[in-house]
């Protein structure tokens, strides 16, 4: 009896191609944004591709291509210190792995939309999104000295609205997005 290899930290070739073509899309959508303060923060969709990198790839393929992979990138090209890099992108894009629990609860027996699904995928985008929240308070208090209610006051809107935006879209796109994963499925 041969041992079965364990899928979920497996990066195939065609995970590189996918989780790469969906963070270019991402880094694209940063790049379309509008802007909530003087200093940074600003209001995209950035997180629908990461999010269904994750949901798609799973747990551990989401933390590698949305925390390091994105995260690094992202970070490079905002300028703003790779001091920042920890909690604003790690932690801030990382936390889209959550998505990739969801997957499992997502699915009905014949692996199509289900009510139950969108409630996953809600559940998770509100849990990355406060993550992200979190990661970004932290970078806030820690780099730039803010006390909680600033670091709050200050990135709430933006981490809360392009979140809000964000579960909206990927909760519109669920039903096409199991339909490929039904076409090309992930492993």
């Amino acid at each position: 009896m041969e041992k079965k290899e364990n899928q979920t930290f497996t990066i195939t070739v065609r995970d590189m191609a996918e989780m790469g073509m969906l963070i270019g899309l991402a880094l694209i959508l940063n790049f379309i944004k509008i802007p909530v303060s003087a200093t940074a923060g600003s209001i995209n969709l950035q997180l629908v591709p990461l999010f269904i990198l994750s949901f798609r790839k799973g747990w551990f393929k989401g933390l590698i291509g949305c925390g390091f992979c994105y995260g690094l990138i992202s970070c490079l090209l905002d300028n703003y210190g790779f001091m920042t890099y920890p909690f604003d992108y790690l932690i801030g894009f990382g936390s889209c792995f959550v998505l990739g629990f969801a997957r499992r609860f997502a699915t009905n027996d014949k692996g199509s939309y289900s009510l139950k699904g969108e409630v996953a995928v809600l559940v998770a985008c509100i849990a990355a999104t406060l993550i992200r929240f979190t990661g970004s308070m932290l970078s806030s208090m820690i780099i730039y000295e803010y006390d909680f209610a600033s670091s709050a006051l200050y990135n709430l809107p933006y981490v809360g609205i392009s979140g809000a935006a964000s579960t909206v879209v990927v909760m519109a796109l669920l039903g096409p997005i199991l339909k490929i994963d039904r076409l090309f499925p992930s492993k």
